[in-house]
């Protein structure tokens, strides 16, 4: 009993939210309808094609707009199961009045565009033939302007070609001038390099020439020296205090000798001297036997 009166409160709720829905679509295709007979009762003068499509555009977009509406209607109805009989007949009237509305606002349509067609085609013609024109117009000023720069550009060119020869001139003069330069700069290089050579072998022979001014300069304090020690009688003294140099080192050599000789005598005597002694340690006595 229980579950049966929870699946009928839930159908009932359930047709209540259909109802509810259907009553605000069918609110909507009203508003629609309304929008609808307004446009189609204005008469409008268009004055470009533009407008003629916008018009078009906006229709048809309204219209499809309505027959999807009429079409989620049906569905509605269609998912109620149950509908009283008073809201079925008011829903099925609406219903067929809207339809009858939309077929009436398609068939509008299409007398509406029989009716302007040719002025849309007349203002298409004349649109185009104006964007030919101006087309055209701006063909032929490109032109000139392009002309125009063409000239420009061609003389800017035979003045570059001009100063680019004028250019090459100038840098042959110069690098002529550069040759020349260079022919001068190679002379000077020879002149230079056998002036250094000339001032090396100067150098050479002055040091040469320095030293043996030096070497005789020397020699002539060497024999200065010479003969003043001469008068004066050192170089006889020196050889004196030689002679007596070197006989003191030849007396004071030849006593270091003989006590060398004389060390290395008395330590040969004093070893055969204990070495006697040790022969006679060594002798051992032997007793004779004689027979009686």
């Amino acid at each position: 009993m229980d579950d049966n009166f929870i699946q009928n409160s839930r159908k009932n709720n359930k047709n209540v939210e259909n109802i509810n829905k259907i009553n605000s679509i069918i609110n909507h295709m009203k508003l629609m309808n309304h929008n609808l007979n307004d446009i189609f009762s204005h008469e409008q003068i268009f004055s470009d094609h533009d407008s003629y499509l916008l018009f078009r555009g906006k229709i048809s977009k309204r219209i499809v707009d309505y027959s999807q509406l009429i079409s989620n209607c049906k569905d509605k109805i269609l998912d109620c199961e149950y509908l009283e009989d008073d809201d079925e007949k008011r829903i099925n009237d609406e219903l067929e009045k809207h339809l009858n509305n939309l077929e009436n606002y398609k068939r509008g349509l299409s007398i509406w565009w029989k009716k302007n067609e040719k002025d849309f085609h007349c203002l298409c013609m004349n649109n185009f033939l104006n964007l030919q024109k101006s087309n055209d117009n701006t063909i032929s000023s490109d032109k000139k302007v392009d002309n125009k720069n063409l000239k420009d550009t061609k003389k800017i060119m035979i003045d570059e070609i001009n100063r680019m020869k004028n250019v090459r001139s100038e840098l042959l003069e110069s690098s002529q001038k550069l040759k020349k330069q260079n022919e001068i700069f190679n002379i000077f290089e020879e002149k230079i390099r056998s002036s250094a050579n000339l001032i090396f072998s100067l150098k050479k022979k002055a040091d040469s020439d320095a030293r043996y001014v030096w070497y005789s300069f020397f020699f002539f304090l060497s024999v200065c020296g010479y003969i003043i020690m001469r008068r004066l009688g050192l170089i006889r003294a020196i050889i004196i205090i030689l002679k007596f140099l070197f006989s003191a080192l030849f007396y004071l050599t030849k006593m270091c000798i003989g006590a060398f000789y004389f060390v290395k005598q008395n330590n040969s005597i004093e070893t055969d001297f204990t070495r006697k002694e040790d022969l006679s340690k060594s002798l051992v006595v032997v007793m004779e036997k004689t027979e009686l």
